[in-house]
């Protein structure tokens, strides 16, 4: 006999930002619509070490430093890669999160807070060894 599954799905309806396993900081539909409300394609990525905390702050302006954020069809969430600022600060993306998020309307910008259980591992990463424990000569057929 079958059952009816119930949806869990909460929506948001305030902006909130995650870190996803790929490396990317995504915003959901309510982060999205607020940089369309702003006319913001791109953001500044900030970083306060002391507090363990990021910023994005929304421009109208392509910049050089700036992340340039794209987003999902319909405005339904919106984003970017982020690997070399999460590998950086030491934060472990293994693993998707939903992060703590307010705006901050003095700063006019998004202020996200890592939990401290995102501070595992210890970058550099050490790389993964080669399919081939051979070196790249001996696999080549050199100086055999």
């Amino acid at each position: 006999m079958y059952k009816v599954y119930p949806r869990n799905l909460a929506r948001a309806s305030t902006p909130a930002v995650s870190v996803t396993k790929l490396g990317r900081i995504t915003l959901n539909s309510a982060g999205a619509r607020f940089l369309v409300e702003r006319k913001s394609e791109n953001v500044f990525l900030l970083w306060d070490a002391d507090e363990r905390r990021f910023a994005l702050k929304p421009t109208t302006q392509g910049d050089s430093t700036a992340y340039q954020v794209r987003f999902a069809p319909d405005n339904a969430g919106a984003g970017f890669s982020a690997k070399p600022f999460l590998r950086m600060i030491g934060y472990d993306f293994e693993q998707s999160r939903v992060l703590p998020t307010s705006w901050s309307e003095s700063e006019q910008f998004f202020e996200v807070t890592l939990p401290e259980e995102g501070f595992n591992r210890k970058f550099p990463r050490n790389r993964k060894a080669r399919r081939s424990a051979q070196p790249k000569a001996v696999a080549a057929g050199v100086g055999v």
